[in-house]
């Protein structure tokens, strides 16, 4: 009879957290294809364009997601747009890290890890 509870209260285990983790990226990820959507249905149809005039004033940079509309944009996979984008965008802005690490840096560091990686795969034991 013991045996039957166990398996019964192993087979009602609650949501673990991973699980909720992955269907709150999900509802976030699906929320932001909205509201790109959104975004797309407010541009204006494009006209001939028009010679480029210079701009002198500088506006502050404020991160949108959405903007500006480009096929690069369109293209990009959804947890890039929507996770990683944002979340480099805070880092590099709140934490100065690019005072320290240059994109070549980032790049060597990879080539060191996989380096690493491949050592271990071969070694015998």
């Amino acid at each position: 009879m013991s045996a039957c509870l166990q398996i019964i209260k192993r087979m009602s285990s609650p949501i673990s957290l991973l699980t909720l983790c992955l269907i709150g990226l999900s509802i976030y990820l699906l929320w932001m294809d909205v509201g790109l959507y959104l975004e797309l249905q407010k541009l204006p149809v494009r006209v001939a364009p028009t010679p480029p005039h210079t701009n002198l004033t500088q506006d502050t940079y404020v991160f949108s997601p959405f903007k500006p509309v480009t096929v690069k944009l369109l293209m990009l996979p959804s947890t890039i747009q929507f996770v990683d984008e944002p979340f480099g965008y805070f880092t590099v802005s709140h934490t100065d890290v690019s005072r320290y690490l240059s994109p070549n840096m980032v790049s060597l560091i990879g080539v060191l890890i996989a380096l690493f990686s491949a050592k271990f795969f071969m070694s015998d034991s």
